[in-house]
């Protein structure tokens, strides 16, 4: 690639391959290039024929002086106002459009077009342009390269032989005939006229057409048009019935003038003509054939159906705005008004338009600005504010309004204007101000502490119950990193809360532990969501509340909850242990002393007798034995939680016929648990699986108990009717509620959790997680505590 003297990079490629010029450089320089560039610049800036390079899109990027002097422009007027289409004459714009594509395809090598320009001064030259194209390496087209040449005076020469011949012919055609004058020309007018001129005959077809119509119809010739169409009611009508209109305005009138009607194209597209016809008659007065023209009115009609849409819309648009529209006269008179206009004012349009004034609207404290409205429209031709008008009611609204003065396309001055009723606006900032000083009291004596922070952590506004709570001031708490505030530890749950603000842009609330300046640990409650603007969050708005004494009262009634379960399990015990020990031995006594008395009795009622007493002590046993093991297993202190669940799920299945499948996963039958901790994990099966025997219907049901890092988990599932957690805990102290409860408070009295998933007819899931006892003193410290992090 080298750069030429002109200023255009062109490939450095050899030879000018079929006409078309890539400037190259040699193989061997016969002198430096910087003299081969001096020189072509030499021939380039003192040629007398005009030289210009356009790219592809016809835009000028070099022109030498002779090309300019052509024109009549500069050099940079040229290349950067204009380009190649604007110099042309519009009438020759289009003849060069296919030379040019064969140009670009490589189908010939260059051309020569005549054409004229249109010179800086408004004048006419005519030009003799020979275009060829520059290609790349690739041989890619990339400039067009034109040399011009003025032709004016030959055109003159030619034009004035032209009239030489015409006068000739002139001579010529008087010598010869009227008619044949009058046939000639006709025949060139028939033949080049671009109008449609038919004759067709009153039952459909053509007896003769000229080329433009057989153009119009998308007919190769008149010829074809003829022979093709035979009824033309059918085959060129879209509508049949205008034909018959046509001929029936015809006969009646003798012709008509600008009959449209749509047409049907060669191709099936279709066309609107309007045609100008006559009948041609016999001497008896009957119709022979039609007569006349037919023109292509497509456009237009397309125009003029914008044109309709366009007003159609522009009305909709009136009549349908929320804004308030209106126009006036210099006088004020009111010309239109709006839908909404109307009804804002409470007006009817008979009652207003052309008979009221825009003075007549205002409220009367503000008529005396009319004047001074008046003038800026006539002086400035627009004018914006805000006026007060006067509705049919009595009642004020202010109004926001733009106007402005038409002069254009309109027989008189008028004004058109557009407003916005902006008094509800203005209450509701009104409102909005007072509704902003009660927040600002209600902010500022609130007895929690109320903060604002932006999405960088850092407080913006704190209020005086917070400066109460951190024992830190207003000025000291601003710009302060919240974190700074609270315990590293909560790290991880801070992160999940800012998660669940940003995922549903809803309110989250948590506890943590807040350090006061003093050093002082203090539990709070935390309620806070995110501050929106334009869809984006920009800060966080939050409420913390101290709940020391919250906090107090629920250890204190966990505390009671454990020792209260503790002592239900202790009398379970020895009442497992008395039923067991004392009464098993009792009943066990009185059936061998029956058994004693069997042996020594013959009587056949007493022998009876004894026997039923022995079923019922065996029952009673049986009993004994079943509420021994109810309220306290003895497995689960000797043997541990495994062993006890899989003995008490085997039970229940053979009592109550439901499939129970039990899984203890990584854990064994050896490994065991504080007891508190098993107590509480065997009640907890005890519950669910005794609600699910008695209300759920289950088919199947799947226990499983694994422990999973410094937790112990307990699942329950069954495929049974399941039920409305909600509105079971909401329904009072029944049966079921309080074993919903009791499985709870198991699960809390050992520092751990409980939840329940259910649905109608979906079965019913309940997991507890437990902490281990090297966890549990930890957790419970910290079970309600949520970690704070920077945002």
């Amino acid at each position: 690639m080298r750069r030429l003297c002109f200023g255009i990079r062109i490939p450095a490629q050899t030879s000018t391959r079929n006409g078309n010029y890539q400037f190259y450089k040699p193989d061997t320089a016969l002198e430096p290039a910087v003299k081969q560039d001096q020189l072509f610049k030499a021939c380039f800036e003192h040629a007398t024929i005009g030289f210009s390079i356009t790219d592809l899109e016809g835009r000028l990027l070099e022109v030498n002086p002779a090309y300019c002097a052509i024109t009549g422009y500069t050099d940079p007027e040229l290349r950067l106002t204009l380009d190649y289409k604007t110099l042309t004459h519009p009438d020759d714009l289009a003849a060069s459009g296919e030379k040019i594509r064969a140009l670009k395809a490589g189908q010939i090598p260059a051309f020569t077009i005549e054409k004229r320009y249109v010179r800086k001064d408004g004048g006419i030259v005519w030009v003799r342009n020979s275009v060829s194209l520059i290609r790349d390496d690739e041989g890619r087209p990339t400039h067009f390269v034109r040399l011009t040449e003025d032709i004016t005076e030959h055109k003159r020469t030619e034009a004035t032989l032209s009239n030489v011949e015409a006068r000739s012919e002139a001579i010529l055609a008087s010598a010869q005939s009227a008619q044949y004058a009058a046939e000639r020309k006709y025949q060139q007018i028939f033949e080049n006229v671009g109008e449609g001129i038919f004759q067709s005959t009153p039952d459909g077809h053509y007896l003769t057409a000229n080329p433009a119509l057989a153009q119009i119809h998308g007919f190769g010739s008149p010829e074809e048009l003829i022979q093709s169409c035979r009824d033309i009611s059918r085959e060129i009508y879209v509508d049949p019935a205008r034909r018959e209109e046509f001929k029936r305005l015809v006969e009646s009138q003798g012709n008509v003038l600008g009959f449209e009607h749509e047409s049907r194209r060669k191709d099936g597209s279709t066309i609107w003509l309007s045609v100008n016809a006559r009948a041609v008659r016999d001497e008896a007065g009957k119709t022979i054939y039609y007569e006349g023209t037919a023109q292509n009115i497509s456009e237009r009609k397309q125009a003029e159906q914008a044109l309709r849409e366009s007003e159609e819309r522009y009305r909709d648009l009136v009549e349908n705005s929320h804004e308030l529209v209106c126009t006036h006269d210099l006088h004020g008179t009111i010309l239109s008004l709006n839908r909404a206009a109307l009804e804002r004012l409470g007006c009817d349009a008979r009652e207003v338009v052309h008979k009221k004034n825009i003075l007549d609207l205002l409220a009367p404290e503000v008529r005396h600005q009319f004047e001074d409205y008046m003038r800026r429209i006539s002086k400035d031709g627009a004018s914006r504010g805000k006026m007060v008008v006067q509705t049919r009611t009595g009642e004020r609204r202010v109004l926001e309004y733009y106007n402005w003065l038409r002069t254009e396309g309109v027989d008189a001055p008028i004004v058109r204007g557009i407003a916005r009723d902006i008094t509800d606006e203005r209450r509701a900032q009104k409102a909005l101000r007072e509704s902003e000083e009660r927040y600002r009291e209600l902010f500022e004596n609130s007895k929690d502490a109320i903060y604002v922070h932006d999405m960088s952590g850092r407080f913006t506004s704190v209020n005086r119950a917070a400066e109460r709570l951190s024992g830190y001031t207003r000025e000291e708490l601003t710009g302060r990193h919240f974190s700074s505030l609270l315990t590293p530890e909560y790290a991880r749950h801070v992160r999940e809360q800012l998660c669940k603000k940003l995922e549903a842009a809803g309110e989250t609330t948590y506890e943590v532990e807040l350090i006061t300046k003093q050093g002082r640990r203090i539990p709070v409650e935390v309620s806070s969501r995110l501050i929106i603007e334009n869809g984006l969050p920009v800060g966080v708005q939050g409420c913390v509340r101290d709940v020391s004494e919250k906090k107090r009262a629920h250890d204190a009634a966990r505390s009671y909850s454990r020792r209260l379960i503790e002592a239900q399990e202790a009398e379970r015990r020895r009442i497992s242990i008395e039923l067991h020990d004392q009464v098993g031995q009792i009943l066990t006594a009185v059936k061998m002393n029956l058994h004693a008395l069997q042996k020594t009795c013959s009587a056949p009622d007493i022998l009876k007798s004894i026997q039923e007493n022995l079923s019922a002590i065996d029952e009673a046993v049986d009993q004994v034995r079943d509420l021994s093991v109810d309220l306290r297993p003895l497995l689960l202190d000797d043997f541990g939680l495994v062993v006890a669940v899989r003995w008490y799920l085997d039970r229940q299945a053979k009592n109550s016929g439901i499939a129970v499948e039990f899984n203890s996963l990584s854990l064994s039958e050896d490994d065991r648990f504080p007891a508190d901790l098993e107590t509480a994990c065997f009640r907890i099966v005890q519950e669910g699986v005794t609600n699910v025997v008695r209300h759920a219907r289950a088919k199947h049901v799947s226990i499983r108990l694994e422990r999973t890092g410094s937790d112990l988990i307990l699942l329950i599932a069954d495929d049974g009717a399941g039920f409305d957690v909600k509105a079971k805990r909401s329904a009072g102290s029944g049966a079921a509620t309080l074993g919903l409860r009791g499985m709870e408070e198991r699960a809390l009295a050992v520092g751990g959790t409980l939840t329940i998933d259910s649905a109608s007819g979906l079965g019913t899931q309940i997991c507890a997680s437990l902490p281990v006892a090297q966890e549990r003193s930890r957790m419970e410290r910290s079970r309600s505590a949520i970690d704070w992090v920077s945002v």
